[in-house]
């Protein structure tokens, strides 16, 4: 094996070495052992292709991947990888991405971004490393999660208001009943 290509370093992500992409472990080439396989290429080929395409306008605006490497954290070397699909985007990366584009006034409709992330998830599962498949299901767990919490939350405001809402119509209903036990008691009186 060549020493200088296991000592090649990157920010992060993944790359291929000997064609096979490896996962990169605090910016360098980890163990021989950790090689993912040729079974993500379809999927990392789909995912680079998707995020090429949601590059087009801020690229063919005159936007650069220089400037988009400095704004997400890596190099112009690296997002040329990602965008060849010789590297697969993080989704920490992609988010990157599309609040970049944003902001530069290039936001992209928000299918892109649903099919840009679920080719992000298909092209991680599609890794033979586990290093890989572990970061991606990390992910997974943390947004199941924060779901989880934002719909538990909707659903305690939700029984609150209902909560609120039940009070109002049974002291609305004890007020009635009062009043049409008072009409009742006069109506009584008046035979």
């Amino acid at each position: 094996m060549d020493p200088t290509a296991v000592a090649r370093r990157s920010r992060g992500g993944y790359r291929l070495r000997d064609n096979r992409a490896i996962a990169l472990v605090d910016g360098a080439f980890p163990d021989e052992g950790q090689a993912m396989g040729a079974r993500e290429g379809k999927a990392v080929s789909a995912y680079a292709a998707a995020l090429r395409k949601a590059l087009d306008g801020y690229l063919a605006g005159g936007g650069t991947q220089k400037d988009l490497a400095k704004a997400i954290g890596t190099s112009p070397t690296s997002v040329t990888r990602h965008l060849q699909g010789k590297r697969i985007t993080p989704r920490k990366q992609l988010r990157a991405i599309k609040a970049f584009l944003e902001a530069q006034g290039f936001p992209c409709p928000d299918e892109v971004w649903a099919e840009l992330e679920d080719l992000c998830g298909q092209a991680h599962l599609a890794s033979d490393c586990p290093i890989v498949q572990r970061d991606h299901l990390e992910e997974e767990l943390a947004r199941a999660c924060a779901e989880h919490q934002r719909a538990r939350w909707d659903a305690e405001q939700q029984q609150h208001g209902l909560q609120q809402r039940a009070d109002r119509l049974a002291e609305d209903l004890r007020q009635a009943q009062a009043s049409a036990q008072r009409v009742h008691a006069g109506s009584s009186r008046s035979v």
